[in-house]
């Protein structure tokens, strides 16, 4: 227990640490939560919420009513356990058997998806490699040196870098 604890402890300092470092004091400490091992803030850039976390309810459960989900529906969606969502309602995931976290896409009815990262707590440490940071080369090269498949083509963190402006812009 007290690795665990001295790991959130861990992340918790370098969190406030980075916000310090980018100025964001006046913010105050986001609530962090613990997740699948790991821990997140409740929200974080580039628009992202994490208030599912702990709880890491079923995608059923949220997106409701109830009778809207056909057992195929509930089989579609069974490995996954929902952990926040992103500015357009789409939920963020840890999928059960691998750890793997992804973004599916509620107006496709959750049949599309995009790989987000390794683990949750790569997930984490790509929220602070992004916390602040406004070249989109900077931020690709900080994601891949953590997670190198969430740099990827048509991942989620190869897309947000590319939102950000070119340092010659």
């Amino acid at each position: 227990m007290a690795k665990r604890k001295g790991k959130q402890d861990s992340f918790k300092a370098r969190w406030l640490t980075r916000q310090h470092e980018c100025g964001q004091t006046d913010l105050g400490p986001p609530n962090f939560l613990s997740c699948g091992g790991g821990i997140l803030p409740d929200e974080a850039a580039p628009f992202l919420t994490f208030d599912q976390a702990e709880i890491m309810p079923r995608l059923w459960k949220m997106f409701g009513p109830k009778d809207k989900w056909s057992t195929a529906d509930k089989k579609l969606v069974d490995q996954y356990r929902m952990i926040g969502s992103d500015s357009s309602g789409n939920p963020i995931c840890i999928e059960d058997e691998t750890g793997l976290v992804w973004m599916l896409d509620h107006e496709d009815n959750f049949r599309t998806r995009q790989f987000v990262n390794s683990s949750v707590s790569l997930l984490a440490d790509c929220l602070l490699a992004c916390m602040g940071e406004q070249d989109r080369y900077n931020l690709l090269a900080a994601i891949k040196k953590l997670d190198l498949p969430a740099a990827a083509k048509n991942a989620f963190w190869n897309e947000a870098a590319a939102n950000l402006k070119n340092p010659d812009e």
